[in-house]
């Protein structure tokens, strides 16, 4: 992914600067490309695009991509805690993408299950 990703990314990072350890040029390129997805695709249907427009759809269709990421990705990770033997690097990988969503919730659950939150 990163090879696939650099050619495109080393000069946006010139341009668009992180924040903190969050990789803002790479949310840039997803917008960026997804807008040019919902281009595309109204080009085949023969639909012209105003600006709005193609504001709204791409900020849309990026959620939407989002949270089918995110739901994939914690499918993969149920299944893998089933039958995997132990910690894998994709299961690592996996936890690193879903944790700071997923922790939050978790926590109240522990407690109730150890009996120290009724």
């Amino acid at each position: 992914m990163v090879k696939a990703t650099n050619p495109l990314l080393i000069p946006l990072r010139k341009i668009v600067p992180s924040i903190g350890r969050h990789d803002i040029a790479s949310l840039v390129l997803a917008l960026i490309l997804t807008a040019l997805m919902v281009l595309v695709i109204a080009a085949i249907n023969g639909r012209p695009m105003t600006g709005q427009a193609l504001f709204g759809a791409t900020l849309y269709f990026g959620f939407k991509m989002l949270i089918d990421l995110f739901f994939w990705t914690v499918l993969i990770r149920a299944l893998l805690s089933w039958f995997a033997q132990g910690r894998t690097a994709a299961s690592s990988f996996l936890e690193d993408l879903t944790d700071p969503v997923l922790k939050p919730v978790q926590r109240p659950a522990i407690l109730i299950d150890h009996g120290l939150l009724e």
